[in-house]
């Protein structure tokens, strides 16, 4: 054999498993999230000395379906063998490269091509496991890198086609609380958060939009307009580019002497789903930021445990009857005019709700009721409502009341909450009712009769 061929036959060998290569990779079994189930998720199960397995057990029964964490040469294998023994997902930090340290960088600071060489050593090391759902890019990033974020999210997701890529934005508050205007849109990177929001509808290339919002952040209550008009902004948006709405939440906290009340838990997540949201992460189980996390450093529970555990199982029983519907709009009714709220906002509360299959729905002591509008997500599947009592956020002075509507001519409809079937009462005018306490929610199903 010549020295020619001998070299022609040595790159068509190379060639070839190169090819294999990539073929292997590219076909990849895909072990992303199942996205037909509401997801419960938190960040980080980080404990002293080691994770054990009493730890992922812990988190199995608290509700939690996967954790944001890194899995860098620092984590454990072992760790994920005892998530895919308890049926726990993962979504892994700091692994590929995405938000840079200055805005606006990223196209100059990270090529497209260290997404394939990431993929390749992080594989040869022994690193890709069953469990990792999701590798994540970044987290709240400038809406000026979102155009070569769109890029290089494609390009994670060739090198990666086992997992959905993550990313999570920024509140409308920006990075924290406190922020000036001219911080936020420092941070953001544009003027408005409608804004921030419509740029990466326009540019990522994913079909979700994720972002925190940590309520509790702050002590005074006119907080709650920002909240409700940053659910409005993303779930407005989810609606018109046909997206999943993910949202995290806080359980831990940064204000000093609070522990995150159980209704205050509640709270966050049926407001939450009733613009639509269809996974819940909270922020924080194990100590990553703020304090008064579910577990201490040392993996010791705190007073949050049973709190987390309790309104988890609670959105686990309402949630696959929840996920057969898809949000279409949300309604204040029972807020006031002018009240603080809706400060701001561009909503027209209403005294009762006619939608779908509903009439004239509303707290017979005319509080106030976040309603989720939601159709089926399967032709003939029928519709629904997801109800919030939004009249106590902060838990300051929670009751119990009662919810009136009347049900259109030839529907059958049934009432499910956070601890199963919610009885209806009937009353001879042809009414229906239920009783539901502050900050709790009700999935109202309607389905036509055969």
């Amino acid at each position: 054999m010549t020295r020619s061929n001998t070299r022609a036959c040595f790159a068509a060998l190379c060639l070839a498993s190169l090819t294999l290569a990539f073929s292997q990779t590219a076909n990849a079994a895909y072990q992303g999230p199942d996205r037909s189930k509401l997801r419960i998720g938190a960040y980080f199960l980080r404990v002293k000395p080691v994770v054990t397995d009493a730890h992922v057990r812990d988190l199995k029964e608290c509700g939690i379906d996967f954790v944001f964490d890194r899995f860098n040469s620092k984590f454990s294998r072992a760790e994920y063998d005892l998530y895919a023994k308890y049926g726990i997902g993962a979504v892994v930090t700091w692994v590929i490269p995405g938000k840079p340290g200055v805005p606006g960088t990223m196209r100059d600071t990270v090529p497209l091509s260290i997404y394939d060489k990431v993929s390749k050593e992080f594989r040869a090391a022994g690193r890709m496991h069953k469990v990792i759902e999701a590798m994540a890019i970044g987290d709240e990033p400038s809406a000026q890198d979102f155009p070569y974020m769109g890029e290089a999210i494609k390009a994670a997701e060739r090198a990666f086609p086992e997992c959905m890529i993550y990313l999570n934005l920024f509140p409308s508050y920006a990075f924290r609380a406190t922020n000036t205007v001219s911080e936020t849109i420092a941070q953001l990177g544009v003027a408005t958060y409608q804004e921030y929001i419509d740029k990466y509808c326009q540019y990522i290339p994913l079909d979700y939009i994720s972002y925190d919002f940590y309520l509790y952040s702050r002590e005074n209550e006119d907080f709650i307009a920002k909240y409700y008009d940053n659910l409005r902004i993303v779930a407005d948006a989810c609606r018109r580019t046909n997206r999943s709405l993910w949202f995290v939440p806080q359980v831990n906290s940064c204000v000093p002497d609070l522990w995150i009340h159980e209704n205050m838990l509640r709270f966050q997540a049926y407001s939450s789903m009733a613009f639509g949201a269809e996974s819940i992460a909270w922020s924080c189980y194990a100590p990553g930021w703020w304090s008064k996390n579910v577990l201490t450093a040392e993996g010791e529970k705190t007073q949050q445990y049973e709190k987390l555990k309790v309104v988890n199982a609670e959105l686990q029983r309402i949630g696959p009857d929840y996920m057969r519907f898809r949000n279409r709009a949300t309604h204040f009714v029972g807020f006031a005019d002018g009240c603080i709220d809706l400060a701001g906002m561009p909503v027209r509360p209403m005294a009762s709700l006619d939608a779908g299959s509903f009439i004239a729905l509303r707290a017979d002591d005319g509080g106030k009721l976040l309603i989720g509008e939601m159709a089926a997500r399967k032709e003939g599947g029928g519709d629904a409502l997801l109800v919030c009592a939004a009249d106590d956020p902060y838990d300051k002075s929670p009751k119990k009341r009662t919810v009136r509507f009347r049900i259109k001519d030839g529907c059958e409809v049934r009432a499910i909450g956070g601890q199963g079937p919610v009885p209806l009462a009937s009353a001879e005018d042809g009414t229906r009712s239920f009783e539901m306490s502050s900050s709790a929610g009700v999935l109202l199903v309607a389905d036509r009769r055969p």
